[in-house]
């Protein structure tokens, strides 16, 4: 695949759905790398699609990095419903270290 960073990425997010059963990560590690980290995805053949063009990315990035980390990218089923996609966006904030101020009881 000769195609842009910014091509492959647009592809990969392209397949992805809020609602999806299957996710990407590292066979090895479980470990979900950019740009498949998040996503979900409908089908088994949407999801195997994103790991090869996440593969390519990850590859095309390891050009200007050699040292970057490979992941050997497989397909898994999500064992239940995946969370909704504003449960999932609290979970990214709460990683980024953007936690929500607990409400206080007094009302203020």
């Amino acid at each position: 695949m000769t195609c842009s960073l910014r091509s492959l990425r647009a592809r990969v997010e392209s397949l992805a759905t809020s609602d999806g059963r299957f996710g990407v990560a590292c066979a090895r590690t479980g470990f979900t790398p950019v740009p498949v980290a998040g996503l979900w995805f409908e089908s088994r053949e949407d999801a195997g699609l994103a790991a090869r063009f996440a593969s390519a990315y990850r590859a095309r990035l390891r050009r200007f990095d050699p040292a970057m980390e490979y992941h050997d990218l497989v397909v898994h089923e999500c064992p239940s419903a995946p969370a909704t996609a504003a449960v999932r966006d609290a979970e990214a904030e709460r990683r980024d270290g953007v936690e929500a101020r607990p409400s206080r009881e007094d009302g203020d």
